[in-house]
Parts: C-alpha cells; sequence; structure tokens
C-alpha cells in the first residue's frame, strides 16, 4: 500500500495563481526514505544519519547527488560495518553484500534511480566530505553574444561575497556570503543533424567547493542580461563589490528547469556500479531519450504547420511567414540598469527581521495557550 500511496503522490497536483493546473514533482527524498523503509534497510529518517551533497531547488534535476546514511548490511567486518554493542554477529562463509541498487530501484519509481553506491568511513559526511560541487545550465543560444558572456563568468571565478547573487536564506541564518568559484565555462554545444538554427543550445559549466540558495539561477540572469546586450561584463565587479552595492539590485533569477546537479566530488570513495543494474539504467535513459526526442518533433511539427497559415492583420490577410518578421520589430520593455533598480533589505536586516517575526509568532501562540487554559480551568470551576 506504501509503494502504491507514493506511485500515487508522483505529481502532486497544486493550482498556480492563474487558476492553471500544474502538478509540482515531489522531492527525490519523498520517495527514498518509503523506499527505504520498505526493504527494511533503515528504521526511520531520524536514527540512519541521512546527510546528502547539495540541495537542489524545486524543479532542479540531479544527476550526480550523494547522499549518505547508515543502512542494515549482511557483513561482519569491513569498511563502515557498525556493530550493535551486546548483539552477536555470524555471517554465511562467501556471503555478498545486499544488492542495494537493484533492491531500491525496485520499488523507487522511474524518475528517481540509485546509480551506484560505496562504503565509507565512519565520519563520512555527504555535504561536508565533498570536496566540489558541480552544475550544468543549459539555454538556447537566442543571439546572444557568448563573448560578453565568457568575461561576465571569468569574473564570478575565485572567491567572493556573493550576497547579490543569491535569495537571502533567513530561515537557517545564514550570514557567510563568501564562496569560492572553481570553474566556470560557457560552451556552445554541437548541434544535431538537422536541428534548426533558432533551437542551437549552450551549456554553462559551473563548479565550486559550495553554494547559497538559488546562487547558480542568479548568476546565470546576470550573464543573460549581458550576452543580451543590456548589461556590461563590468556590472559584475559592481555587484561583487559590498562597499559598492551594499544591497542586492531587484531582478528575476533564471528558471529552473534548464539546471542540473551534475557532479559531486569525494576523496577515497569506489564507487560499486554492478553490470546488469547498469545495463538496465542506461535502458531506461535511453527510453526517456527516446519519448522526449518524439515530444519535441510533435511540437515541431504543430509549429511548421502554425507557421504556414495566413493570418488576418490591419493590412489584410498575410502569411504568417510575411507578419512574423515585423512581430519580432516590435518594441520590447525597456531595461532598466541593475544599478538603478530598487534593492532589497540589507541581509543583516532581513535577518533580524525574521527573527523579529519569530519571537512575536512564539509570543502570541504562548498567550494562546495560557488563554486556552484559563478558559478550561473556569470551565472546570463552573462544573
Amino acid at each position: 500500500r506504501e509503494r502504491e500511496r507514493e506511485r500515487r503522490m508522483e505529481e502532486r497536483r497544486t493550482k498556480d495563481r492563474g487558476g492553471r493546473e500544474t502538478f509540482t514533482p515531489t522531492p527525490p527524498q519523498g520517495y527514498l526514505f518509503p523506499a527505504l523503509q520498505q526493504a527494511c534497510l533503515i528504521e526511520s529518517r531520524a536514527s540512519c544519519q541521512y546527510s546528502r551533497c547539495g540541495r537542489t531547488d524545486k524543479g532542479v534535476s540531479a544527476g550526480g547527488q550523494v547522499v549518505s546514511l547508515n543502512v542494515r548490511t549482511k557483513l561482519c567486518t569491513g569498511r563502515g560495518v557498525i556493530l550493535t554493542p551486546g548483539v552477536s554477529c555470524e555471517v554465511k562463509e562467501n556471503a555478498e553484500e545486499i544488492n542495494y541498487v537493484q533492491v531500491l530501484n525496485r520499488i523507487l519509481p522511474p524518475v528517481v534511480r540509485i546509480l551506484a553506491w560505496a562504503p565509507v568511513d565512519l565520519h563520512f559526511d555527504a555535504r561536508f566530505s565533498a570536496l566540489y560541487r558541480s552544475y550544468k545550465y543549459y539555454f538556447l543560444l537566442d543571439n546572444l553574444n557568448l563573448e560578453t558572456m565568457r568575461m561576465g563568468a571569468e569574473k564570478l571565478k575565485g572567491e567572493h561575497d556573493f550576497r547579490n547573487f543569491c535569495k537571502i536564506d533567513v530561515a537557517n541564518g545564514v550570514s557567510n556570503y563568501v564562496r569560492r568559484i572553481l570553474h566556470f565555462t560557457v560552451e556552445s554545444l554541437v548541434q544535431a543533424p538537422g536541428q534548426p538554427d533558432h533551437l542551437a543550445l549552450g551549456v554553462f559549466n559551473i563548479q565550486g567547493y559550495a553554494f547559497l540558495w538559488h546562487q547558480v539561477r542568479c548568476m546565470v540572469a546576470v550573464l543573460f542580461m549581458i550576452g543580451r546586450g543590456e548589461e556590461d561584463p563590468s556590472v559584475i565587479d559592481a555587484l561583487l563589490d559590498i562597499d559598492r552595492c551594499p544591497r542586492k539590485p531587484n531582478y528575476v533569477m533564471a528558471s529552473e528547469i534548464p539546471l542540473i546537479l551534475h557532479d559531486c566530488g569525494f576523496e577515497d570513495v569506489q564507487w560499486v556500479y554492478e553490470a546488469h543494474n547498469h545495463a538496465k539504467l542506461l535502458a531506461n535513459l535511453r527510453t526517456q531519450h527516446e519519448e522526449f526526442s518524439i515530444r519535441a518533433n510533435v511540437v515541431r511539427g504543430i509549429l511548421e504547420t502554425m507557421r504556414e497559415q495566413s493570418v488576418e492583420t490591419p493590412q489584410g490577410t498575410q502569411a504568417w511567414t510575411q507578419h512574423e518578421a515585423k512581430a519580432a520589430t516590435l518594441p520590447k520593455s525597456k531595461h532598466v540598469p541593475l544599478l538603478q533598480r530598487q534593492t532589497g533589505e540589507p541581509p543583516a536586516e532581513r535577518l533580524k527581521n525574521y527573527a523579529r517575526k519569530r519571537k512575536n509568532t512564539a509570543d502570541t501562540d504562548d498567550d494562546d495557550k495560557e488563554s486556552c487554559k484559563k478558559s478550561h480551568e473556569l470551565q472546570a470551576a463552573d462544573d
């Protein structure tokens, strides 16, 4: 029943502000822990010392996420094995470890796959033992100036205060915004045969020790402004200069859909990739790739059919291909330079206000409890 319930919750129905029905994917841990418990690999999330390497926003994919936790084992000795005090451990000769990948992938939905596992030392922590985290962000080239974008990306490399390139995480009390970017490149991808020029893709390759909340999407958003010619690469220098720009200008961060957590690096971790499981994973990915390719071509066919139609315009009936060029020249909304925009509160002020609101909420809850208690006391006295 638990497995069936998780499958039904694979896409939770919500409504956005426009009243349209949308589906919010369940976070991976929403599938992982029920699967671990169903397979009797853990007792509970609280007792398994769970940690994850990277935090992915809602809608962001992960191809190289790593989690660490304590799970059941068939072995009595070996790296990472923890023996229960007072309980004897007997193991059969030539006993093999549990095939964790196979067991969990039989339970998990297709959208979440275990790729490999590894025994680690007791002090290992997926979050704090990571040497680096790598992200990729895909985008349409769409007449963007890659050279100026590369200039901007080069300025983001190194150790800087990135408070103007993130969303302030007031709930977790983050007050240190210094992070180090190890690698940041902008590349154009090789086009597939027959792919239209307007669908040519590029990719940002970003590697760092750690990242702030929404940091990658904010950096990409500013680089897009540079690529469109709306901002000069020097705006990166200004936003990284906290004395000159102590508050983050208001701007919309880039979409979450093209972002993927690509890889997490660790020292002395020997991943176990079992051949049979690996073959099934590759077959599953090929199937998904084929399905999305077919869907893309279906939409492309409908698009081409629509472009062949004639439309009614103030000048009369015209072929859309003729009117399309005029529509493309319509004036766009005026871009307001980043350094001239309104800014948010300073991070320290936001943290202070958040703490004040939490305190007020806690005081209100205490008052409500006290009032409820007095009410019960009076009722008891009347009885």
